[in-house]
């Protein structure tokens, strides 16, 4: 796909929109806090499909016939799943 003169015209509008919305600081601080959420979740995610953690996840699960479910919390207490079972990983 071919970006037209118009694409990069809105694109620059978008971006001027979001550069003038993101002075906020609210706004700022509450996209900060999301960015930072997904960064753990993200360290979580490669903690748990490393080979050493598959290997003992797949371990567990023979030894017990069960899978569990691992959970981040931000602070809110309300966790967050992050993991579950060894096949799947869903972010919240």
């Amino acid at each position: 796909m071919r970006i037209t003169e118009e694409m990069r015209r809105s694109m620059a509008a978008t971006k001027a929109d979001m550069d003038m919305a993101m002075e906020d600081p609210e706004l700022r601080a509450e996209v900060d806090s999301e960015k930072a959420k997904y960064a753990v979740l993200e360290l979580v995610e490669s903690i748990m499909r490393s080979a050493s953690s598959m290997r003992k996840i797949n371990s567990f699960r023979k030894s017990f016939h069960r899978d569990f479910t691992v959970s981040v919390s931000f602070g809110n207490d309300i966790p967050a799943p992050a993991f579950r079972s060894a096949q799947k990983i869903a972010f919240a």
